[in-house]
């Protein structure tokens, strides 16, 4: 789970210091390798984060963060979608360990330490955030009491 923490750390470190830029500034590399991997991406925004670019995009109805090196390769993704995308393991060890909640969001990370979740589920007193990997593990990162009930 540290990874999982050092992967959340690491998005949101380079998401705050972000600023636009116009696609027609991104290095060659770059569009060339994103093209080549995202085909097909809708509604692409490029912002430069230090020495990397950062693209977001839409491919299919997933919204979708990816940051890229000066070389055009992939450091991170970061994809937002609901419970229907969840891989069968991760989505079937949160349904048994909280069966009277609902899957209402999923947050993807993916970069060289793997492939880790932050799922929020809800019910009708609370929406729970809960941090998970590949394998199913699972740990409760933050409890809301709802304030729109």
């Amino acid at each position: 789970m540290k990874k999982l923490i050092f992967s959340a750390v690491f998005a949101i470190s380079f998401a705050m210091s972000a600023f636009a830029i116009n696609p027609n500034n991104v290095d060659d590399k770059v569009l060339k390798s994103f093209n080549e991997t995202f085909a097909g991406a809708t509604q692409v925004s490029w912002t430069q984060v230090a020495n990397h670019y950062e693209a977001f995009f839409i491919s299919g109805d997933v919204k979708t963060r990816a940051l890229l090196d000066h070389k055009g390769r992939i450091l991170q993704t970061i994809r937002y979608y609901g419970k229907e995308l969840l891989p069968a393991s991760v989505a079937d060890a949160v349904t048994e360990n909280y069966k009277n909640k609902e899957i209402f969001a999923v947050t993807e990370v993916q970069n060289k330490y793997g492939t880790n979740y932050r799922i929020v589920l809800k019910d009708q007193k609370q929406y729970l955030h809960l941090n998970a990997n590949s394998k199913g593990d699972i740990e409760v990162a933050k409890v809301f009491n709802r304030g729109d009930q």
